[in-house]
C-alpha cells in the first residue's frame, strides 16, 4: 500500500511541505507538478523548501519545469529559472537551454518588463553551457 501523500493547502503549510519533502522521490512522483505549483511565488515560505528539493531531483522534474517555461504564469517561469533551474544537476538543466535562450535573447514586451530576459541570461552564465558541449 502505498503511504497517503498530503496535498499542500496554503502557502504557509510547511507540515506537508516537509512531509513531501521527507517521503522524497520516487514516492512523491505523483505530487512533482502540484509542488511545483507552490513555488510560484519564492516569497511563500513553502517555496523555499520545496525548490530546495525539486531542484536536487534533476530528470524527473524536467517535464513539470517545462510546463512553467512555456506557460503563462511570468512570476512562475522567473522563481522557477532563479530558484529551481540555476540550482539544478547541469545534466537536467540541459533540458532547458533553448528555453532560456529564447528568453535571454528574443524576450516579449511582457517578459521584458518582469526582468526574464535578465534572469535566464544570468542562469546561462550560472549555468556555464560550456562544460555541456557534446551532450
Amino acid at each position: 500500500m502505498e503511504p497517503q501523500l498530503p496535498y499542500i493547502n496554503h502557502k504557509d503549510d510547511m507540515i506537508s511541505a516537509k512531509t513531501l519533502v521527507r517521503l522524497g522521490y520516487p514516492a512523491v512522483s505523483r505530487r512533482l507538478g502540484h509542488m511545483m505549483e507552490w513555488t510560484a511565488d519564492s516569497n511563500w515560505p513553502v517555496a523555499s523548501v520545496l525548490m530546495s528539493f525539486l531542484s536536487s531531483l534533476g530528470d524527473p522534474v524536467v517535464p513539470e519545469i517545462q510546463k512553467v517555461l512555456r506557460g503563462d504564469d511570468l512570476t512562475s517561469k522567473y522563481s522557477c529559472i532563479s530558484n529551481i533551474i540555476t540550482f539544478m544537476p547541469k545534466d537536467a538543466a540541459v533540458y532547458f537551454r533553448k528555453d532560456l535562450e529564447r528568453l535571454a535573447n528574443r524576450p516579449t514586451k511582457e517578459e521584458i518588463e518582469e526582468e526574464l530576459h535578465e534572469v535566464a541570461q544570468s542562469a546561462l552564465a550560472e549555468l556555464d553551457w560550456r562544460e555541456m558541449e557534446g551532450v
